[in-house]
C-alpha cells in the first residue's frame, strides 16, 4: 500500500532525506492496517534499532504477527533465531 511505499522511501532515503523516524510511522500505519510488508520492516527496525530503541522482544514479536499475516520474510527471521512459526496447529484426533 501507499503508506508501506512511503516507509521504504523515507528508511531508504530515496528522493528525500533518509528519515527512519518518519519512515517508522509510515510503517506503523500500514502494519495497523495489516500489511506483512511493513510489519517486517518494523521487526527489522526493532532488531536494528534504526529510528527506534533496539528492542529484540518486540522484533520477535512483531515478526511473529507478519508470520502470521503471510510474510515469508518473516517467517524465515523466527526460523533462523530459532523459534518456527506453526500457522496452523494439528488438531488431534480422538477416537469415538
Amino acid at each position: 500500500d501507499s503508506e508501506h511505499l512511503m516507509g521504504e522511501i523515507f528508511l531508504r532515503g530515496i528522493g528525500v532525506q533518509r528519515d527512519p523516524m518518519i519512515a517508522h510511522e509510515y510503517f506503523t500505519n500500514s502494519a495497523d492496517h495489516g500489511n506483512a510488508d511493513a510489519m517486517y520492516a518494523l521487526g527489522l527496525m526493532n532488531e536494528s534499532g534504526d529510528g527506534v530503541n533496539v528492542d529484540y522482544g518486540k522484533a520477535r514479536e512483531i515478526m511473529t504477527a507478519a508470520a502470521s499475516a503471510g510474510s515469508s520474510q518473516a517467517e524465515e527471521w523466527l526460523e533462523k533465531r530459532g523459534q518456527p512459526i506453526k500457522l496452523f496447529e494439528e488438531i488431534p484426533s480422538t477416537a469415538c
